[in-house]
């Protein structure tokens, strides 16, 4: 779509390894634009008004290190970022998080 042609021209550098896609005001994380960013490492989704994640997350984002979803409107911590194996850091502040899932040892 032409919307999906924008956005992966929007503030995405893959000699970086980073997606910085912040302020857009999107409510929804389509999965294939997850597809087309399997190689990122930095994904800056702050300030967007997602009320949840796609439950693939974990599918396609397997080099993800750093992840911020501050100022967003997320009631709950998505368990698909428990499932990411690389991810070392994840900002979740100023969000609505009435709940945090369990984490298995």
């Amino acid at each position: 779509s032409v919307r999906a042609e924008l956005l992966l021209r929007t503030n995405v550098n893959q000699d970086e390894g980073s997606v910085y896609w912040s302020d857009l005001r999107l409510i929804v994380l389509e999965v294939s634009w997850l597809r087309n960013i399997s190689w990122v490492k930095r994904l800056r989704l702050a300030r967007n008004k997602f009320r949840s994640l796609p439950n693939e997350m974990g599918t396609y984002l397997h080099q993800l290190v750093k992840l911020d979803l501050s100022h967003n409107d997320l009631t709950a911590i998505p368990r698909c970022i428990l499932e990411l194996p690389s991810l070392l850091e994840v900002n979740l502040q100023h969000n609505k998080l009435t709940s945090i899932p369990s984490v298995p040892e």
